[in-house]
């Protein structure tokens, strides 16, 4: 077994542009979110992190060295990415 402790949490939703999951008028713990929107400027430089709002999901960035770059590489099986509209 592996844990993955991350510490970094960012003030990253565009609650402008984001569509909120709603039931009886409250946000849905289970899919809180139909589209889900980030800040670029926010997530610009980070790593792997989560965003403050979006409950235990795991975040990371395409950029080089990171971890989706380094996954692809190495061919690993069992993790799924699910890419993030990032707003301007």
């Amino acid at each position: 077994w592996r844990a993955v402790n991350i510490l970094t949490q960012l003030d990253a939703i565009d609650h402008s542009a984001t569509k909120f999951n709603l039931c009886d008028g409250k946000q849905s713990r289970v899919r809180p979110f139909k589209k889900l929107v980030l800040k670029k400027k926010a997530v610009n430089g980070a790593g792997l992190f989560r965003v403050q709002g979006a409950g235990l999901r795991m975040f990371c960035t395409d950029k080089k060295g990171g971890l989706y770059e380094r996954v692809h590489e190495l061919g690993l099986t069992g993790l799924s990415f699910k890419e993030i509209q990032l707003s301007p």
